[in-house]
């Protein structure tokens, strides 16, 4: 299956505007025919019917898309971790390299190269070893989507300062959102996320704005069909 993208012009309220247009403009005519400069209303038909036809004209422009197909890769196999499982959080007992992310994170982490676990909504905890900085992945987040924190001695005190802290662990972690989403669509299992249905990045291409539902999913498949379609979006 090729990429694609399946657009659609919104003919009939162009043909509205249009039809606005040329009756506002018929109606100014009119009056100027008529000879009664004191019509304000008649007077109000050439920028009403400028305006409808600018509308028509946008549009036209930028038509509607309403599906989006494209082909996505199924993520290479990799030996199975050991997870130490959070109630709000994911570690693996041993970091993992970033390569086991997918080809788009690898090539735009930019020397995050090792990846230390997850929240239960997605988000990936990297680290750079060469520097011992740490850094927050947001897969769903459409643009800026990653976070610089600072240099951990070990992963225990970057747990300590980032994931336990009063200040920090609301915005990383979300436990409003979770204990929501332990009632539906249920508890996860280990090794799996809250996945939001659909994508952000998916809405964002289909122009759909209704609210996601949400699911359950593995976290490796959620990763890397992330990055796949992050990389779509940005071309």
């Amino acid at each position: 299956m090729n990429d694609s993208v399946t657009v659609k012009s919104p003919k009939r309220f162009i043909i509205i505007c249009v039809a606005i247009a040329a009756l506002c403009f018929l109606y100014a005519l009119l009056v100027g025919m008529n000879g009664n400069p004191k019509d304000r209303v008649g007077l109000l038909g050439f920028p009403v019917g400028l305006f409808a036809l600018w509308i028509a004209y946008t549009a036209h422009r930028r038509p509607r898309v309403v599906a989006v197909n494209m082909t996505l890769e199924i993520p290479e196999e990799f030996p199975p971790v050991t997870l130490i499982v959070k109630p709000l959080y994911s570690l693996f007992e041993e970091a993992q390299p970033i390569t086991r992310l997918g080809q788009w994170w690898s090539n735009n982490t930019h020397g995050y190269r090792e990846v230390i676990g997850f929240t239960n909504l997605g988000s990936v905890f990297l680290r750079n070893p060469e520097t011992g900085v740490y850094a927050i992945l947001w897969p769903l987040r459409i643009g800026r989507n990653a976070s610089t924190l600072e240099k951990c001695e070990s992963v225990a005190d970057f747990e300590a300062r980032f994931l336990k802290d009063r200040e920090h662990s609301p915005v990383i972690l979300d436990p409003i959102k979770v204990a929501a989403l332990r009632k539906d669509p249920g508890p996860l299992e280990p090794g799996q996320v809250y996945i939001p249905v659909p994508y952000p990045m998916i809405a964002a291409m289909s122009g759909n704005k209704t609210p996601p539902t949400w699911d359950r999913g593995d976290f490796w498949n959620f990763i890397n069909l992330c990055g796949q379609l992050t990389g779509k979006l940005s071309g």
